[in-house]
């Protein structure tokens, strides 16, 4: 039952990396255009997830102070 399947999903998959490749080699400006906006997008949520982990951090620093002003 699956065996049509699977002999024809190898060469399918190489024909597709093969296109990927080809399209890759053929465009180095798109490639290197869409490279820099990953990389930036990239360093965008790594700086928002540190703010967001230092906002978290300092939270609970503010709320420790705070149940310590309480007792």
């Amino acid at each position: 039952m699956y065996l049509p399947l699977l002999e024809k999903l190898g060469p399918r998959r190489s024909d597709e990396i093969n296109s990927a490749s080809r399209m890759l080699k053929n465009h180095p400006a798109q490639r290197a255009s869409a490279l820099r906006e990953f990389s930036r997008k990239a360093r965008i949520q790594v700086e928002q997830a540190r703010q967001s982990e230092k906002t978290a951090t300092d939270a609970s620093v503010l709320i420790k102070r705070y149940k310590e002003l309480l007792r």
